[in-house]
């Protein structure tokens, strides 16, 4: 009796062009990550300082004006955040997948 073991390896006969997919996807998460903290919290602290100022001055149309867009500034700071979180999930996802199929590959060998 024949014994077959069917895994990824088994119909996948281009390793390098998989793996070369794998290493694009997390580079593009790593990118992401990247992106999405270092926006978030640029925008956070460019925004609270604006606004803080605008605070400080409390009076006129330059103030209000301040307030405003450090306001504006500190909204798309918190979805940035959420980005390089989401991101950073992503690339251990990728990792952990690309380990399971190292050790998958080890055992049938």
């Amino acid at each position: 009796m024949t014994e077959i073991i069917l895994s990824l390896e088994t119909f996948n006969t281009n390793k390098k062009a998989a793996n070369f997919n794998s290493r694009g996807n997390l580079m593009k998460w790593k990118a992401m990550a990247m992106l999405g903290f270092a926006g978030g919290f640029l925008l956070l602290i460019i925004g609270s300082f604006i606004n803080l100022f605008g605070h400080l001055f409390e009076t006129g149309l330059p103030a209000a004006e301040m307030s405003r867009v450090g306001t504006v500034l500190l909204v798309p700071a918190f979805p940035l955040l959420f980005l390089g979180a989401h991101a950073l999930d992503k690339i251990y996802e990728e990792k952990k997948k690309s380990n399971a199929e190292r050790t998958a590959f080890k055992r049938i060998k």
